[in-house]
């Protein structure tokens, strides 16, 4: 099988707002869609043909206690923080 292209690449953090607002502010990404249920929050970002899906739920929360951030066998991680308890935010990020 040959890739053709990359829909998307998603970024796993236990901080998801300060990834949004890192990619918001510095290399200028904008938020295109949000999703939010029980402990899981996803955002999508873009920058023209760009995507960029930064995630944060309770399994990305146990990887990165046990390996760190940016650990050289995780495939997606970005900033760390301490774990949150509920929803990273207020819904309306978008």
């Amino acid at each position: 099988m040959t890739a053709l292209g990359v829909a998307y690449v998603e970024l796993c953090t236990s901080n998801p707002r300060s990834t949004v607002e890192y990619f918001a502010d510095s290399p200028g990404f904008t938020c295109a869609a949000q999703y939010a249920a029980d402990s899981r929050t996803s955002v999508l970002l873009r920058q023209g043909e760009v995507r960029l899906l930064v995630t944060s739920r309770p399994a990305t929360w146990k990887f990165l206690e046990t390996h760190g951030d940016g650990s050289p066998t995780s495939r997606c991680c970005a900033t760390t923080s301490a774990r949150p308890s509920a929803p990273p935010w207020p819904p309306a990020l978008c």
